[in-house]
């Protein structure tokens, strides 16, 4: 009876010792967010100090592929497309292994993310090949779990972000209605989506309803680059500098 209580004892100690490192990790996570989502104030050095800081408290595959893919965000945003298609790559490679080990709705949707937008960064012969594969992995992360809001935001903005004549808003504002409405949102979530709807409205020219929405993604992240040249009313479709000829010619 003493091992038996002993046992059960040194088990939930592991139980509480591994929940404790799953929640540091989330609580850097959350960190490495803010920090890359404030691109305009945020040094590289801070960034990588934040991927490292979560890199500590890393379990998983799928945990070490979302920080991956928001350091490639932040170089994305910089300007720097090469170092972006590194951490991007690394991501895609990251989630395919954990999914291709056990198939779950964070991998395909990390996957899912990281090749939309790797897509904005590689050649575009890349672009070409890899750009419709992206529905396919949402909807799989979906299949497992109907509320991923993520693999719905990457579905969404598969049909808003695209250029003509692949464009629909109102296809993509649908997916964007019935998650928001229906799933639980974290903070970069919530700024994708308050952003993009408020890119819709631009692209609609109803500025007043452009601003209501910016002005709630600038409650989460004010020091977003994106989110200044959409508040100076700017914007700039996915694709659009793409020339469509040389893109059939790398098929």
């Amino acid at each position: 009876m003493k091992a038996l209580k002993k046992t059960f004892i040194l088990g939930l100690m592991v139980l509480v010792a591994a929940s404790a490192f799953a929640q540091d990790f989330a609580s850097e996570y959350e960190k490495m967010k803010a920090v890359v989502y404030n691109d305009l104030v945020a040094k590289e050095a801070e960034v990588l100090a934040a991927y490292d800081a979560a890199a500590g408290y890393v379990t998983n595959d799928v945990e070490s592929a979302q920080i991956d893919f928001l350091a490639g965000l932040f170089y994305m945003n910089s300007g720097n497309k090469e170092k972006a298609g590194e951490y991007y790559t690394n991501s895609l490679a990251k989630s395919k292994g954990s999914y291709d080990k056990n198939p779950t709705a964070e991998a395909y949707c990390v996957y899912a993310e990281a090749l939309s937008q790797n897509c904005t960064v590689q050649s575009t012969g890349y672009m070409v090949s890899n750009g419709t594969k992206v529905p396919n992995f949402a909807k799989k992360a979906l299949a497992l779990d109907p509320k991923c809001a993520g693999a719905s935001y990457s579905l969404a903005c598969y049909s808003i972000y695209a250029p003509a004549p692949f464009c629909n808003l109102k296809k993509g504002l649908k997916i964007l209605d019935e998650t928001i409405k229906t799933s639980k949102l974290d903070t970069d979530d919530l700024f994708n989506y308050y952003s993009t709807y408020a890119y819709v409205a631009l692209k609609q020219k109803n500025t007043s309803l452009a601003d209501e929405w910016l002005a709630k993604a600038a409650e989460i992240y004010p020091n977003n680059s994106n989110l200044k040249m959409l508040q100076k009313h700017e914007f700039k479709t996915y694709g659009e500098d793409i020339d469509t000829s040389s893109a059939n010619a790398a098929e």
